[in-house]
């Protein structure tokens, strides 16, 4: 094993069912909406990136990111609370480049902590992914 390589616990999940196709998060919402981040600014730096191997995985991205209720609507697989999902729909999930994004999370995130707080760890995320040698697309 590489001795560079760092295990992480991501921990469990619970969720419960509310009788529809929908689950509810009763435990690790925000360890899921991190990685549901995470997802989103991958799929926008490979977008950016602008190569067709870029744009094939990102789409490949998206399916992890939208449900396929509709086919003519994009809808998140993740719904959060009410005082977070229409900044994390409005803001969060379309496909822009990684810094007008970052100013647009910014510019809008000033009214709710919790909004900063989303766009603090897609800002700090791109951040590491920038400063890193190991992620080049």
């Amino acid at each position: 094993m590489d001795e560079d390589i760092k295990n992480y616990f991501f921990g469990s999940i619970v969720l419960i069912e509310d009788g529809t196709d929908i689950l509810e998060i009763v435990d690790g919402q925000q360890r899921i909406a991190t990685v549901l981040v995470l997802l989103i600014l991958i799929r926008d730096i490979l977008r950016e990136e602008g190569s067709d191997k870029g744009i094939e995985s990102a789409d490949d991205i998206q399916r992890y990111i939208y449900s396929k209720k509709f086919a003519s609507m994009k809808e998140s697989k993740l719904i959060l609370n009410k005082n977070n999902d229409s900044f994390y729909t409005n803001y969060l999930l379309p496909d822009l480049n990684p810094d007008e994004k970052i100013k647009n999370l910014k510019d809008n995130a000033k009214s709710n902590i919790k909004n900063k707080n989303l766009y603090e760890c897609y800002a700090s995320l791109y951040s590491e992914i920038k400063s890193s040698d190991k992620f080049k697309v």
